[in-house]
């Protein structure tokens, strides 16, 4: 099990349990007060309006029944069955159930049993009292459950797809214990790993399913290679710092761009102060040609085109007389723009730059 745990991780365990716990909640209140509502609709029609009539016990039998089970393995089972018979109008109709052994244990041949049938179909239909009592209990439990649960579970699930993007979110200038060395930065949010080793900067995507085992070793103090084979490594990327001829690096972005010659590499990290580390570890080792440029705009410039889109988006929803699909644009404005556009009015627009001076 992981040592340390970034915040968003740590918040994305609250969330988690918090949904699991509505989810309990809602389904327990919401099937209790379905059942209450609708109790004489969810009976089964015979057993909710039975006709009541007294029999008397014909004989009683025990077995042993074999049944499979869900692993596919063969097991045993006491079945109590009794034997009634009972007058329906002018019929003298035969019966059977199965029963609890505490009853069992208690009837005897010749004694009296409440049981209840349906009058149209008294050979088909009829039980004891008690049992058509239990039948319509758990009946009435299942059926409201099989309703209610479907409701809470989409309402939690909602809730929790909503919290991961408004409230789990890693902090920007955060640098988690666990999760960065010297010369090595772990991103368990987007599942890479970063490292530089004599003047080459590496990067993998860790496979979804190992991220976990990936951060254990991690911070165990596994090596780079380990870790590549442990995470099923995928978009390996190696780049020799000294041919880099070029770097971009926006302020509020935790991805780093690399140009080598021709080619252009994504290294992303877990925040923007990861980046900020990492590349305090790569310029070391940058050719000497390479010169910083910084190019900064004013945040209301920055977010114009974000805004632009909003403003069409929210033209959209007023033009839709769908309601469906002014919900589809709404939730893409909302979750989609609308954080980029406030993150350029709250950030400062800067990208930082390195590359070879121009031929004159």
């Amino acid at each position: 099990m992981a040592k340390f745990k970034t915040p968003g991780q740590k918040r994305k365990s609250f969330v988690r349990g918090l949904c699991i716990a509505l989810f309990l909640v809602i389904t327990l209140v919401g099937t209790a007060g379905f059942e209450y509502i609708f109790a004489d609709a969810l009976k089964p029609a015979w057993k909710e309006s039975y006709t009541p009539a007294d029999a008397v016990v014909t004989s009683k039998e025990y077995a042993e029944e074999e049944y499979v089970g869900r692993k596919g393995k063969t097991k045993t089972r006491d079945v109590y069955t009794l034997y009634y018979q009972f007058n329906a109008g002018d019929q003298t109709v035969e019966g059977s159930t199965t029963i609890s052994e505490s009853d069992y244990l208690g009837y005897s041949e010749g004694d009296a049993v409440a049981v209840g049938y349906d009058e149209e179909e008294p050979y088909l239909n009829n039980d004891t009292v008690a049992n058509i009592q239990k039948s319509n209990a758990r009946n009435i439990h299942v059926q409201a459950l099989t309703k209610v649960a479907p409701v809470s579970g989409s309402v939690a699930y909602v809730l929790y797809l909503f919290l991961l993007l408004t409230f789990v979110r890693e902090s920007k200038d955060a640098m988690p214990e666990g999760f960065f060395t010297e010369n090595s930065w772990l991103d368990v949010d987007d599942g890479y790993l970063v490292a530089v080793a004599d003047g080459v900067l590496q990067s993998f995507k860790i496979d979804k399913k190992k991220v976990a085992a990936v951060q254990d070793a991690y911070q165990s103090g596994a090596d780079f290679e380990t870790l590549k084979g442990l995470a099923k490594a995928s978009k390996l990327i190696s780049v020799p710092l000294n041919e880099v001829t070029g770097i971009e690096s926006a302020f509020n972005s935790d991805v780093l761009t690399i140009h080598q010659g021709d080619d252009d590499h994504s290294f992303e990290f877990l925040n923007r102060a990861m980046k900020a580390h990492a590349l305090n570890e790569i310029k070391k080792y940058l050719p000497e040609a390479l010169s910083h440029q910084r190019q900064q705009k004013a945040r209301i410039m920055a977010a114009l085109p974000s805004i632009i889109v909003l403003s069409l988006l929210l033209a959209l929803i007023v033009y839709f007389d769908n309601v469906v699909a002014g919900i589809i644009v709404g939730v893409f404005a909302v979750y989609m723009v609308l954080p980029k556009t406030l993150s350029h009015l709250l950030n400062p627009y800067i990208v930082d730059t390195w590359s070879a001076p121009k031929a004159a």
